[in-house]
């Protein structure tokens, strides 16, 4: 009889659900790496252990996109990673540009939202693993320097403020970006992390900023992009907008390219925008 049964469940090609282990090559697990299925709007991130579970249905034939920013995507048959039950990621190695800071004179840069003011509400509340992006060109002979992002946020009536929220900030290189929608985003740098826990007595409109413990030099056409990496069941992230905002990048975990979209956001960044000494030095 169980003979008969997993004959039946061979054929039918359809996979109960399966825990996949995303490493490196080292074996070190990849916090929040992507699971997608290809051609088919089926998306997940594993854990802080590296560890995703793709939900039921999803077929023995299915192709399997495995992607961790900076690292080189793999493709493999769900089959495949049911069978091995993990799949290792190349580094590409692509570092950040180290620069001395020196004191003198630079000017504030804002991009997002800048204000908790607006005529309508949004909502985001299925947030995982959709990204957002702004973008910065420096200009010859100037540097941008990442310190602070952040978003606003606010409560709605008796719908459930958002209580806790995982981000995740990567910095993309755009310099071979020509076109939209794009694949040629290039992660450059280590992911930066980084929590909200809403507070007791925090404000119905409020503004959350993380500040980075160091500025980070941005590549000269760069694209700042932010990443929540949760679910939020039964809450809701909601911020006053008025719906048509300034144009930013996106990209769904269900989808690859990055397209720019008009629709408001919550999320702004902020730079230190400061003429370029000589090489290596701000």
């Amino acid at each position: 009889m169980r003979k008969i049964l997993l004959s039946l469940f061979l054929l039918s090609g359809i996979m109960a659900s399966a825990a996949i282990r995303v490493t490196d090559v080292k074996g070190e697990p990849l916090p929040y790496a992507a699971l997608k299925v290809v051609d088919r709007p089926i998306g997940v991130l594993t854990d802080s252990l590296g560890i995703g579970t793709l939900p039921e249905g999803v077929r023995l034939t299915d192709t399997i996109d495995i992607s961790f920013p900076g690292y080189k995507s793999e493709r493999k048959t769900f089959a495949d990673l049911t069978r091995s039950g993990c799949v290792s990621l190349e580094n590409k190695g692509i570092p950040l540009q180290n620069v001395t800071v020196k004191p003198g004179k630079f000017k504030r840069v804002v991009k997002g939202k800048k204000h908790a003011h607006g005529i309508f509400v949004a909502t985001m509340d299925s947030a995982e693993g959709y990204w957002t992006g702004l973008e910065f060109k420096a200009g010859e002979g100037k540097k941008h320097l990442l310190t602070k992002v952040g978003f606003y946020h606010m409560d709605f009536m008796d719908w459930k403020p958002m209580q806790r929220m995982k981000f995740r900030i990567q910095i993309f290189d755009m310099k071979d970006v020509t076109s939209d929608p794009t694949d040629r985003m290039i992660a450059v740098g280590e992911p930066i992390y980084f929590e909200y826990v809403r507070s007791e007595n925090e404000d119905d409109n409020g503004k959350f900023t993380f500040t980075l413990p160091d500025p980070i030099a941005l590549p000269d056409h760069a694209l700042v992009a932010i990443q929540p990496l949760h679910r939020i069941h039964g809450e809701y992230w909601m911020y006053k907008c008025n719906v048509i905002g300034k144009r930013c990048w996106t990209m769904d975990i269900d989808d690859p390219y990055w397209e720019k979209m008009p629709f408001a956001h919550p999320y702004f960044v902020e730079c230190m925008k400061l003429k370029v000494k000589k090489k290596g030095t701000v």
